[in-house]
């Protein structure tokens, strides 16, 4: 046997089909009585189921613009981010010159992908093309063009400079220089 509707404000047992009030897309059960009373007492009356489907209302909204914000990592501080680039990218380089190669050849796509294999960043080629214009703006790096398109060539000063000022510019640089665009590159994968 179905349950009984109740009229949403008195309590009493509503006939078939009951008379209702409705507010923001829910439908209250009234009784003959209770729906004769005008719109603002109605809303006293029922003001804690409506506080209710307000408040169930909000933390919807809450939750929906949550769900569409980016999520960041927490493991590496926003700090850290130009030094372990830093660090990963000239490891490419020694590692080219340690295989005989004079430098690192390779598209900012290719360095891209490097970088984000080895930081497990989200290190983008616009990212490249920034990091590697300010190390050459910083006088860090050595940067040979190979055309739109088609592999550069990089490489540190280091030897023309002498190990301890190249250093020295080094920890410089990573006092100064904030990459463009450094918090997408904590962001979590959705």
């Amino acid at each position: 046997m179905p349950a009984a509707v109740c009229c949403a404000m008195c309590g009493i047992p509503l006939p078939e089909p009951p008379l209702t009030w409705e507010y923001k897309g829910r439908v209250f059960p009234l009784c003959r009585l209770c729906e004769g009373l005008p719109i603002a007492e109605r809303t006293v009356a029922l003001r804690p189921a409506l506080r209710k489907l307000d408040w169930a209302e909000e933390q919807a909204a809450a939750a929906a613009r949550a769900a569409a914000e980016p999520r960041y990592r927490t493991d590496i501080a926003e700090d850290q981010l130009e030094e372990i680039l830093l660090h990963a990218f000239l490891d490419l380089i020694q590692e080219r010159k340690l295989a005989g190669k004079a430098g690192l050849t390779a598209t900012m796509e290719s360095i891209a992908a490097w970088l984000s294999e080895r930081t497990t960043l989200r290190v983008k080629a616009a990212h490249v093309q920034d990091f590697t214009l300010g190390l050459r703006d910083g006088g860090l790096l050595a940067v040979g063009g190979g055309g739109i398109g088609r592999p550069n060539f990089y490489d540190t000063r280091e030897t023309e400079m002498g190990l301890e000022q190249f250093w020295d510019q080094f920890e410089a640089f990573l006092l100064v220089y904030r990459l463009p665009g450094r918090r997408s590159l904590l962001e979590l994968a959705d």
